[in-house]
């Protein structure tokens, strides 16, 4: 997997602008080693999941979160949290937003 920025910068075709775009992730896992967290963006991937990892720090210590989806809005990823619980077998997760500043590892 490779660093890429979770603002999902979209090139616009026509004028060569990017737009920066804040994005919404239904949180399914927490990992301190990035290979942990890449290994079950894998297993996810291999059920039909877009997943990605959001680096936060938490109390001085690094953390990697495994996200599921990029919903453009936080309405669409709490319509679509129900059916990501229920096919992992979770009965809660929490959405998280990127802000296009933010940097995550995919």
């Amino acid at each position: 997997m490779e660093l890429a920025e979770t603002d999902l910068k979209q090139a616009d075709r026509e004028s060569g602008h990017v737009i920066l775009q804040d994005v919404f992730g239904i949180h399914v896992s927490s990992w301190r080693d990035l290979d942990w967290a890449q290994r079950h963006c894998r297993e996810l991937e291999a059920k039909g999941y877009e997943t990605w990892v959001n680096r936060v720090e938490i109390d001085g210590a690094l953390w990697h979160r495994v996200l599921v989806g990029r919903y453009q809005s936080l309405e669409a990823a709490m319509q679509g949290r129900p059916s990501v619980l229920d096919s992992l077998g979770m009965d809660h997760a929490l959405i998280y937003r990127l802000q296009a500043e933010s940097m995550a590892v995919r």
